[in-house]
């Protein structure tokens, strides 16, 4: 039986515009772009959001265990950007905490983690930039403003159950 589901990528969103990038969950897309747009959709429907960042799940590496290391492919030659995430305790969702430049993902960890040494923190990942995906910024108006004119509506502001109590009693709807 073969895998069905399509590609899982992790969403960060990042609510007033000098704040970190939070990790406020996951979604499955068939690419990247169509996971951008489907995050905008998932995750910001009625809450403030500046900016949204997607990452393919496979491009996050996490520190491993001690003793333990994680397969990596060859590192290139040239050292590249690496977003760091760091989650500050278990009840607190990763947060984007800067950057460094690494030729291998094992290196951007342990940069990350020399970094941090006097830091309180339950687990870093680290994904390269080159493989993240954001909202531009100009598009902030168009992304993330419509949702601020849609007024919250109860389900007591219809008045369905009104209605369906007037047409079970054989009566007509009354509009006002």
């Amino acid at each position: 039986m073969s895998d069905t589901q399509w590609p899982r990528f992790y969403v960060f969103k990042q609510d007033v515009p000098d704040g970190p990038h939070l990790n406020c969950g996951s979604i499955h897309a068939p690419d990247i772009e169509l996971a951008l747009l489907n995050a905008r959709d998932v995750f910001v429907r009625r809450p403030a959001c500046v900016s949204l960042w997607v990452v393919p799940a496979e491009a996050i590496h996490r520190n491993p265990p001690a003793g333990e290391a994680e397969d990596q492919p060859q590192p290139p030659d040239t050292a590249e950007p690496f977003v760091v995430f760091l989650k500050a305790d278990h009840r607190q969702p990763h947060q984007s905490a800067g950057e460094v430049e690494a030729v291998s993902a094992e290196q951007a960890l342990a940069l990350a983690e020399a970094e941090r040494s006097g830091e309180r923190w339950v687990e870093l990942w680290v994904a390269p930039a080159a493989s993240m995906l954001g909202s531009d910024p100009a598009d902030q108006a168009a992304w993330f403003a419509p949702a601020d004119d849609k007024p919250y509506r109860h389900g007591s502001f219809y008045h369905t159950e009104t209605a369906m109590r007037q047409l079970m009693a054989g009566g007509s709807i009354d509009e006002s």
